[in-house]
């Protein structure tokens, strides 16, 4: 049986951050979300240009709740 998963929706995001960025985020400035499981920026299927928003996927309802909190304004490379 599969984990159940969570996805956080991360929008208002510069053009150049990566799936990594995000995970950067969650990992290292909020008390190290331990469920946090991948990142992915969303990108427009035509041209491939990041389309400024994305979703981080947490294996932990309790990490997704907090997030939501404690990460509403917080900045990702160079927007809140």
């Amino acid at each position: 049986e599969y984990a159940k998963e969570y996805s956080i929706f991360v929008g208002d995001l510069a053009p150049e951050t990566s799936n990594s960025d995000l995970v950067a985020v969650h990992l290292t400035f909020i008390r190290l979300f331990a469920s946090c499981k991948s990142a992915k920026i969303m990108l427009d299927p035509v041209t491939g240009v990041r389309r400024g928003y994305g979703f981080v996927r947490v294996t932990d309802e309790a990490d997704q709740q907090r997030a939501l909190i404690e990460m509403h304004g917080l900045y990702c490379l160079s927007r809140p």
